[in-house]
């Protein structure tokens, strides 16, 4: 099951975030494997992603000076008190046809997810049997200890999104 809500920031300042992150100046790491779907693994021009880690899993969660404006200014207000276990940013390159990563759970126990998209594009995000358009500040909150997965896309230079893992107080 998984809640979608649209327009999640206001516009200015969801304009102000991704404008930020979706800039050249944003460091990105690149990550030399995507689990896909399809046996698409041997094709290097889909098989890879970057990500940019806001918070680390820790105890307490590790959060920079720099990132902690991103938390504070936009989410911390809107999600309450919560646990924080990661937050981070996911950037998956453009390819010639939309591929399906694999099905996964992002940690082995109970947990809660919200992933809000940063651009719209022709990619999605799969929760159990829905599937669930990219669209520029969409947010969707699900479970992500069960099976889900994300794509690529077609029409823009990136597919890009930020998830927060999180137990609720």
């Amino acid at each position: 099951m998984s809640t979608v809500i649209d327009d999640f920031l206001p516009y200015n300042e969801f304009k102000q975030l991704s404008q930020f992150i979706l800039s050249p100046d944003f460091p990105w790491y690149h990550q030399v494997s995507v689990a896909l779907k399809d046996n698409a693994e041997s094709n290097i021009t889909c098989n890879h992603y970057f990500t940019h880690n806001l918070v680390l899993p820790g105890d307490p969660p590790q959060i920079s000076h720099l990132h902690e404006p991103i938390w504070n200014d936009h989410f911390r207000i809107r999600f309450g008190d919560i646990n924080i276990i990661r937050m981070k940013v996911n950037a998956f390159p453009a390819t010639t046809q939309v591929y399906e990563h694999l099905t996964h759970t992002d940690y082995d126990f109970p947990h809660k997810g919200a992933l809000l998209c940063l651009n719209t594009c022709d990619g999605h995000t799969q929760v159990g049997d829905t599937i669930i358009p990219s669209i520029a500040n969409r947010m969707i909150f699900f479970d992500t200890s069960k099976p889900h997965n994300s794509t690529s896309c077609t029409d823009q230079p990136l597919r890009s999104n930020i998830v927060i893992n999180y137990l609720k107080s």
